[in-house]
C-alpha cells in the first residue's frame, strides 16, 4: 500500500493517508479534493513512468513543470512551504521545489509491474461536443483525457456495446457514422451530444472504467511509438539482451524491428505458459518483458461520479462501479460532494459483511448483489479545514461509515425544518 503526505498546497494544509483500493474523498467546493486527486494521479503515474524507463535519471526540474505544474494546472497551488512525499513498494519520491526534489529506486522496485494510471475529470462531459478533437487545447489532463476517450471509445462498436442497465441505454461507437451513438429502449438510436447532461457525463464513466478494468486484460493494448522505444531500450539495458561493446546494434533497424516483434510476442503470451523448458536467461527475458510490456493492474481517479445524475442513478452507479472493478488488481480514487455515494458504498461494505449470513435467495434480489466490498480495502475521508476530520478516516472499527456521520448531515438539513414546523398549523 503506498503512502502520500501533502503539506500547503492549494486549500490542503497537511494530510497524510494509505491510499488503500478504493479511496474517497468528501468535501465542500473548493475544500481540496481536486488537490490530492491530482496529486494520487501524479505520483502513481510517475512511479509508473519509472518503471517503464527502468530509471530515474530523466526527471528532471522541466520535465516536473510540465508534468505536474502544467499538465494539472497546478503551478500557482504551491509555494516554498509546499511538500510532497510518495512512497510505494518501488519508490519514494520527495518535492518541495522543482530544484529540491528527490526520488529513491526502493529494494522491490526490481520487481515492479507496469500498470495503467487514468484521471477522468469533471469536466468529462466535453467529450459530447462535436469535432472537439479540432479544437485548440493547452498540454493539460483534459486535453490528455479528451484524447484518450477519441481512442478508447472505439473499441466499444454495436457488437461490442457498454450497457447502462439503470438508464436503460446502450453505448457504442458507430464505425460507419463515425458517431458516439447511444441505443435507447425504444429502439430509436441518438447521438452523444442530444443526450442529457446527465448521460454525457455518466457514459464516459462507464467507458473508462469498462476499457481500464477489462478491456485492456482482455486484448491487446494499442501502443504508441514512444511507448514501444521506451519498452524497447528497457528491456535492452536490463535483461542483458545487448552485451557492452555492442551497443551499436541499437541502431539497427533490423533489430530494432526483430526486438519489437518479440515482445509484442511475448507480452501477449498467456501467463500460464509452461516456461519449464527455457533456459534462465531466456525466462528472465520472458519475465522482464511481461512485467513491462502488458498492464498487470489499473489505478483510476474519478472526480465527482455523480454529476448531473438523480440520487437513485448515483447509487446505482456506484454499484456499477464495484460490480467491474476488482480490488485485489485495481484501485480507484473518487472525489464526491454526494452523500448518496457514501450511502451506496456503505451498503456495499455492509453486504460484505452480512453476505454469508443472509439467505441467498434475499440477497441475490437486493440491487447491491454482487457489489460487496471488503471495508479494509476502503478509506473515505472528509476534509475540512485543509485536513481530514480528526486526522484520519470517517469509518468506524469495522469500516462502516458510522451513523453519526449521516444522523449528523441529515441534522444540518433538517434543523432549520423543525424550528419552523413549530409555527406550522394552528
Amino acid at each position: 500500500m503506498s503512502e502520500l503526505e501533502i503539506k500547503n498546497i492549494g486549500p490542503i494544509k497537511y494530510v497524510k493517508f494509505n491510499i488503500n483500493k478504493i479511496n474517497v474523498f468528501i468535501g465542500p467546493q473548493s475544500s481540496g479534493k481536486s488537490t490530492i486527486a491530482k496529486l494520487i494521479s501524479f505520483c502513481e503515474w510517475i512511479e509508473k513512468d519509472i518503471v517503464a524507463h527502468q530509471n530515474k535519471d530523466y526527471i528532471t526540474a522541466e520535465f516536473l513543470n510540465v508534468n505536474l505544474y502544467g499538465f494539472h494546472k497546478m503551478k500557482s497551488y504551491f509555494n516554498e512551504t509546499s511538500y510532497i512525499k510518495y512512497t510505494s513498494d518501488a519508490i519514494c519520491f520527495e518535492f518541495t521545489s522543482l530544484t529540491d526534489f528527490k526520488i529513491e529506486l526502493l529494494d522491490n522496485f526490481k520487481n515492479a509491474q507496469i500498470g495503467k494510471v487514468a484521471y477522468v475529470p469533471s469536466e468529462r462531459n466535453i467529450v459530447s461536443v462535436p469535432n472537439i478533437s479540432s479544437f485548440p487545447m493547452e498540454e493539460n489532463y483534459i486535453r490528455n483525457y479528451i484524447f484518450d476517450w477519441l481512442n478508447i471509445k472505439r473499441k466499444f462498436d454495436a457488437e461490442n456495446s457498454i450497457s447502462l442497465n439503470e438508464l436503460n441505454i446502450k453505448f457504442y461507437f458507430d464505425e460507419n457514422t463515425q458517431k458516439d451513438s447511444i441505443l435507447l429502449d425504444n429502439g430509436t438510436v441518438i447521438s452523444i451530444d442530444e443526450a442529457s447532461s446527465g448521460v454525457q457525463s455518466v457514459i464516459p464513466l462507464y467507458v473508462f472504467i469498462n476499457y481500464f478494468t477489462k478491456w485492456i486484460y482482455d486484448h491487446i493494448e494499442d501502443v504508441s511509438y514512444d511507448k514501444n522505444l521506451v519498452i524497447q531500450e528497457s528491456v535492452i539495458k536490463n535483461t542483458g539482451l545487448v552485451k557492452s561493446g555492442d551497443e551499436k546494434i541499437i541502431k539497427n533497424p533490423e533489430f530494432i524491428a526483430s526486438l519489437g516483434k518479440m515482445i509484442s510476442q511475448i507480452a501477449n503470451m498467456s501467463e500460464y505458459v509452461n516456461m519449464d523448458g527455457l533456459d534462465d536467461s531466456t525466462s528472465e527475458l520472458v519475465k522482464q518483458i511481461r512485467k513491462l510490456c502488458k498492464p498487470h493492474f489499473s489505478n483510476l481517479i474519478i472526480e465527482e461520479p455523480e454529476l448531473n445524475l438523480f440520487p437513485k442513478t448515483q447509487i446505482e452507479l456506484v454499484y456499477d462501479i464495484l460490480k467491474m472493478i476488482n480490488t485485489d488488481r485495481d484501485g480507484i480514487s473518487i472525489t464526491t460532494h454526494s452523500q448518496y455515494i457514501l450511502y451506496a458504498l456503505n451498503n456495499s461494505m455492509m453486504a460484505y459483511l452480512v453476505k454469508d449470513k443472509m439467505p441467498k435467495d434475499i440477497y441475490s434480489k437486493m440491487s447491491l448483489y454482487e457489489c460487496e466490498v471488503d471495508p479494509n480495502k476502503v478509506s473515505v475521508f472528509e476534509i475540512e479545514n485543509g485536513g481530514f476530520r480528526g486526522d484520519e478516516t470517517i469509518q468506524e472499527e469495522n469500516g462502516l461509515i458510522g451513523e453519526n456521520y449521516f444522523d449528523e448531515s441529515m441534522k444540518n438539513i433538517m434543523d432549520d425544518y423543525y424550528t419552523m414546523l413549530d409555527y406550522y398549523g394552528d
